[in-house]
């Protein structure tokens, strides 16, 4: 009989210890959802842990703002033409367009100097160039020339051109007249062009 009362009462008290849990969760819990309702419908945060009135969250924006102002400013950027020390040159437009004929002047004068060794030291390469006699090859008259290359008369009184790319030189009276003179005697392959135009003519092997 003993031990029965003494079970019940233990169970009792287990059970009122579970119901005092439960009301005591059930109040936290509706204390946290009326601080979220005020905190949703007023706009503003508020802390669930502690009251916003309390000394120290009334300090954190004071100490905040005071770590604000001790941070460093950022200082403005400076270009590298403002902190570096040399002296620069000013712009000066004169003196670069002479610059410029200068360099224009001295490329003329070295083409200058490649044509005169060119008129001087180029020989013809006459292994590389059609010979008499060789098939599709037709002997042409000189009749004149012009600075890139000769007018030639072909034997069926046609007319056509050689360039002086044919001969491997980049042309020029002088070079030219010492080369071939007019009336002398060319081996060439002439290709017809139409009934008024000039034929093309080549003296290239393989052209």
């Amino acid at each position: 009989m003993f031990r029965a009362k003494t079970s019940v009462g233990m169970i009792l008290t287990a059970m009122a210890s579970r119901s005092a849990q439960f009301h005591l969760t059930t109040t936290n819990e509706a204390l946290s959802l009326t601080l979220i309702r005020e905190a949703v419908f007023s706009g503003q945060p508020r802390s669930f842990c502690s009251s916003s009135s309390s000394p120290i969250n009334q300090a954190q924006p004071q100490q905040q703002q005071q770590q604000q102002e001790q941070q460093p400013q950022p200082q403005p950027m400076q270009s590298s033409y403002e902190s570096s020390t040399i002296r620069r040159r000013p712009y000066n437009v004169e003196a670069k367009m002479r610059m410029k004929a200068y360099r224009r002047e001295a490329m003329q004068r070295q083409y200058a100097q490649e044509i005169e060794d060119e008129e001087k030291y180029f020989q013809i390469d006459h292994e590389a160039m059609y010979k008499k006699g060789d098939p599709g090859t037709v002997q042409g008259i000189i009749r004149d020339y012009s600075t890139v290359g000769y007018f030639v008369t072909l034997p069926n009184k046609r007319e056509g051109f050689l360039a002086c790319s044919q001969l491997g030189c980049s042309g020029g009276i002088p070079l030219l007249q010492r080369l071939y003179k007019v009336g002398d005697e060319i081996t060439v392959r002439a290709e017809i062009v139409g009934d008024g135009g000039r034929d093309r003519l080549y003296t290239k092997k393989g052209s």
